[in-house]
C-alpha cells in the first residue's frame, strides 16, 4: 500500500540540507525498489522546504520506520513529518527533470 511522508524543514535548514543531500541520495538509490516517487518541496523563491516521498510498503509501521531511516530525519532536519496512506488516482510516468 503507498504511504505518502510530507516533512517540513526546520526554519533556516537550507545549508544543513544541502550537506545532508549525498546521504540522503544515497539512501533514496539504496531503496528505489520500494520508492513509488520522492523530492523537495520548494518555496517560490526555488528554496527546498521539505520532502515529499512516496513509498510502497506494506503498513504504517512500515512507513514510519522508512521516514525515521531518512538521513535527513535522522540528523534532525525535520520540524514535522506526516505519513499516510496514499491512493494512487493517476500517475504520470513523464519525467519532469
Amino acid at each position: 500500500m503507498p504511504y505518502a511522508i510530507n516533512s517540513d524543514d526546520l526554519p533556516n535548514s537550507v545549508d544543513k540540507r544541502l550537506e545532508l543531500r549525498p546521504q540522503h541520495l544515497a539512501w533514496l538509490r539504496e531503496n528505489t525498489p520500494r520508492l513509488l516517487a520522492a523530492g523537495a518541496k520548494r518555496n517560490e523563491a526555488g528554496d527546498p522546504i521539505g520532502s515529499l516521498v512516496i513509498v510502497d510498503v506494506e503498513t504504517l509501521d512500515e512507513a514510519e520506520s522508512f521516514a525515521q531511516a531518512d538521513p535527513y530525519s535522522q540528523q534532525g532536519l525535520f520540524a514535522k513529518v506526516e505519513i499516510s496512506a496514499w491512493n494512487k488516482s493517476f500517475f504520470n510516468f513523464e519525467d519532469l527533470t
